[in-house]
């Protein structure tokens, strides 16, 4: 029987979710610090609240120094729909729906907006008509008044003229004061509309609701795409065969094979090119001091026709007609001018191109990355908007940012999920489970013996094993067989067994391919 390999799916997952947990906490402080500032955005609004019902005297002082007392007067109209006007003109103050009343907050004096420095008003008259007729006991003193700070001498309780008209005064009223007509009308007295009464609804949801759906709808979402990747990339990964085949049942690639078995093209995809290219004498490997340095090696026309057009695509664009060493620092540099190199994307492209040829998916990989990328942009677009207009615009306390902040999780999420969908065919199915058969082999749990180690098998089979996440058990199972170092590879020091050359070589073109993986453009993964 063969053992399980103990890096399944699940550790594919983790490994990858450092993703979220990086872009949850910055998001988080970015969160944090717009609640901050959408907390602020209104100052004025948010101190004159906090003086709700407080009078401050006038300095008599400062009012002897004036050149003159004046009177100010103004009248608003309240329509019922819910729009304002103010001595005439429009205002784009409205009604807005809070609860079981409408609310009327309009800010006469701001105590920030220039008027002459030396004139204060002995009395200030705000009167407020009223689309219909509305009985006094329908709104007593505590739902109509005005909230007045920073310079008002008096302010006199709020009365009926008639039953459509209100008025308010106020006395010593200086260049600093903050004057706000507040009225709450009881529902149903004014006609806000369809638009505004569905707000009222949603405002009106507790808080404990919104924190409940804030964390159930992201843990749905992870649900469904769980069950999505599992029916899709992850299933036979998580469920191999039981069966062994001690070879490669076919002639894919090390790369298609893991782009078969994993739905997308990772930094082991293009580990196992390089290795398999070396092992076809078209590519040379050195440890240059702790520097990786990959080369061309002379390679003959008929030669060249054995390359697969991704593998053509690899050599042509990092080593043109040239036999120079190459880093990924130097393949950076070749593409400094552009933040990321067209042609690492290139050959991203054609490897995927060349196993949707094979009709192993029904669809290219790569396009149905995009499309699940696509649908995570633009929910975190709408969940970022969503929440600045939160911020700004609804009243405290602000529970339906918790909406927005769980479809911000979503659309991670999404893009989480989105290179780690594909859909193989029946075919591909079917590939995959022959080479999941031989995965068995390549981590069957004991080791190689002498009398049954083929010639160059180690290196031979070295790139499936990577693609395939097994390289750590099938370098164990060399452990006790006289190593011989790959003829492609040069280390930097003295290697006796095959462990020395795993710490040589692994971590030296794993960092190598991971540079190359983060050089291709954000539209293919």
């Amino acid at each position: 029987m063969p053992t399980k390999n103990h890096r399944g799916t699940w550790g594919e997952l983790l490994r990858g979710s450092k993703f979220l947990w990086n872009k949850f906490f910055f998001f988080l402080v970015i969160g944090i610090v717009l609640v901050a500032v959408g907390t602020y955005t209104h100052p004025v609004k948010r101190l004159a609240s906090l003086f709700s019902g407080l009078t401050v005297s006038a300095d008599i002082e400062k009012a002897s120094n004036t050149s003159g007392i004046e009177d100010y007067a103004t009248t608003i109209n309240v329509a019922e729909n819910g729009t304002v006007t103010v001595d005439g003109k429009a205002s784009d103050t409205k009604v807005t729906p809070s609860g079981d009343v409408d609310e009327l907050r309009y800010i006469v004096f701001d105590g920030e907006t220039k008027r002459p420095s030396k004139i204060i008003y002995g009395t200030v008259t705000i009167t407020v008509k009223l689309p219909k007729a509305i009985n006094e006991s329908q709104l007593p003193l505590s739902q109509r008044r005005l909230i007045t700070a920073h310079g008002v001498g008096e302010t006199l309780e709020s009365r009926f003229v008639d039953s459509k008209t209100i008025v308010f005064e106020a006395r010593d009223v200086v260049q600093t004061a903050i004057v706000t007509v507040l009225i709450n009308f009881p529902k149903g007295y004014l006609n806000l509309g369809t638009t505004q009464e569905i707000q009222r609804t949603v405002w009106s949801i507790p808080g404990t609701v919104w924190f409940v759906l804030s964390i159930g709808l992201p843990l749905i979402s992870l649900i469904v795409m769980l069950i999505i990747y599992f029916r899709t990339t992850g299933d036979s990964l998580e469920n191999p065969p039981d069966n062994v085949i001690n070879a490669p049942p076919d002639n894919l690639s090390p790369a298609a094979v893991g782009v078969l078995a994993h739905g997308r093209i990772r930094a082991k995809e293009l580990l196992a090119i390089f290795i398999d290219l070396s092992n076809r004498g078209f590519l040379g490997i050195e440890d240059r001091d702790g520097e990786l340095m990959v080369y061309k090696k002379n390679i003959r026309s008929d030669a060249w026709s054995t390359l697969r057009p991704y593998e053509q695509a690899l050599i042509e664009e990092l080593f043109g007609a040239r036999k120079n060493l190459n880093t990924a620092d130097e393949i950076k540099a070749k593409d400094s001018k552009d933040l990321f190199s067209r042609k690492i994307t290139k050959i991203y492209r054609g490897l995927y191109d060349d196993i949707t040829a094979l009709g192993l998916f029904s669809k290219n990989p790569a396009a149905v990355h995009w499309r699940y990328r696509i649908w995570g942009i633009a929910i975190f677009i709408l969940g970022g908007a969503g929440f600045l207009y939160g911020i700004i615009m609804t009243p405290d306390p602000k529970f339906t940012l918790f909406l927005w902040a769980a479809m911000i999780a979503i659309a991670l999420l999404t893009i989480f999920f989105a290179s780690r969908i594909s859909t193989r065919t029946l075919k591909g199915q079917e590939e995959l489970n022959k080479w999941l058969a031989f995965r068995n082999y390549l981590a069957l749990g004991r080791p190689v013996h002498l009398d049954e180690a083929r010639e160059n098998e180690f290196e031979r089979f070295l790139p499936y094993a990577i693609a395939l996440d097994v390289e750590l058990e099938w370098a164990e199972r060399f452990s006790s067989v006289d190593f011989h170092m790959p003829a492609w590879y040069g280390a930097a020091g003295d290697i006796l067994d095959v462990q020395g050359f795993a710490n040589s070589f692994f971590p030296l073109l794993g960092h190598f391919t991971e540079q190359m993986s983060f050089l291709k453009e954000p539209v293919i993964e």
